[in-house]
């Protein structure tokens, strides 16, 4: 492709609540589109196709200092305030990581961004006397995704299916909370689209895996052909 012609890369995520189906749901993204590679473990250039490439990253994770902060924020019990911002911190360094690609038109696809902060913290934690200071710093995040994508899911059955992952299968701080929890980040995940003017889609993680996948990728295939 030559460089009179690049465009800027897509820059979307995918979110929604726990017991969703998302890590079912990458491993599909990775199978149907041109995989680069993991943007915090480096990428292979050769495996561009159809003109398009494509490099998956995570949040918390996606850089280095991301994956390092990863555990402790997922597993130490901390203060609200404390805890939103290694949010923050790590969601700073992950988005100057990926501006280069974008600026190459690689087309980024984030599991989690700030939609899930917004929704686990400021609604689930119940920190409406932080939003204000969320969205300001959220300001100085560029770049920004272009479009969200969200696995919709009633709480209920979200937790039976994290019920039925197992003893031996180690959970989170906020896989540990109680579903009135759960209802109020979902509550926070559909509220979400009213305070940004980003494209949102909703899709029914109740379908089967399949068919999740299959609107997903359609909805991924006709953002990057805008």
């Amino acid at each position: 492709m030559s460089q009179d012609v690049i465009r800027r890369g897509k820059y979307i995520v995918v979110d929604g609540i726990d017991g969703g189906g998302k890590t079912t749901l990458f491993g599909s993204l990775k199978e149907e589109f041109p995989f680069l590679g993991d943007v915090d473990k480096g990428t292979n250039s050769n495996s561009a196709k159809n003109g398009y490439e494509f490099i998956y990253t995570r949040e918390p994770g996606g850089t280095p200092l991301g994956e390092s902060l990863r555990p402790l924020i997922l597993s130490e019990p901390m203060d609200r305030f404390s805890e939103m911002c290694l949010f923050m911190a790590q969601r700073k360094e992950v988005r100057v990581m990926l501006e280069p690609y974008l600026n190459r038109g690689t087309h980024v696809i984030s599991d989690r961004s700030e939609s899930a902060s917004f929704a686990y913290q400021i609604r689930g934690r119940r920190l409406q006397h932080l939003e204000n200071i969320f969205w300001e710093m959220n300001r100085n995040l560029a770049p920004f995704p272009t479009m969200y994508i969200f696995l919709d899911i009633p709480p209920s059955i979200a937790f039976e299916r994290l019920n039925n992952r197992g003893e031996n299968v180690t959970r989170d701080v906020f896989e540990k909370e109680k579903i009135e929890y759960f209802e109020k980040v979902r509550k926070g995940f559909l509220e979400f689209p009213s305070k940004v003017k980003t494209s949102c889609i909703f899709v029914c993680a109740t379908n089967s895996k399949e068919r999740v996948a299959s609107e997903v990728i359609v909805h991924i295939k006709q953002h990057i052909s805008l």
